[in-house]
């Protein structure tokens, strides 16, 4: 019966693990400024290079990149708008992921499940890539599911 649990320990993965989470239950509640999103590694050992992109109907978005992120820590997924729109200047008093999720939500008028790719590498110069869906109901209520 001892034997169960330290074969399970055994082979419990020791690397980094990503799970993403909405930073506030809602979109209503979000600040021009805030970060939608934040990663964090909930695995034993350091994540580095890590980079996450969305797509929302035709359009893929990346975040900006996340140099290293310690086991146990999480860090907010940031986006600069260097490409051809820039999101910053639409108004003084917006966020550019609830002008997205807003504009596709108010279109679909159901729950909307937009993928997410969370890429990184481990210290052994490992490359991943994990899968996640991210969920927006009529209200605007986030969460994040795996798969």
């Amino acid at each position: 019966m001892r034997l169960l649990p330290r074969f399970r320990l055994r082979f419990r993965r020791r690397g980094p693990r990503l799970r993403v989470r909405p930073s506030v239950p809602s979109l209503h509640e979000l600040t021009k400024d805030a970060p939608a999103l934040l990663v964090a590694n909930i695995g034993r050992g350091a994540a580095y290079n890590i980079s996450v992109s969305i797509r929302v109907r035709a359009s893929a978005f990346q975040f900006d990149e996340i140099g290293e992120l310690a086991p146990h820590a999480e860090a907010p997924l940031l986006h600069q708008g260097t490409g051809r729109i820039r999101f910053e200047q639409a108004s003084t008093s917006t966020n550019w992921f609830r002008i997205v999720l807003r504009t596709v939500a108010r279109d679909e008028g159901t729950d909307l499940r937009i993928p997410l790719d969370v890429r990184y590498t481990d210290s052994a110069g490992r490359e991943s890539v994990g899968k996640q869906t991210l969920h927006c109901d009529e209200q605007l209520r986030l969460r994040v599911t795996n798969g």
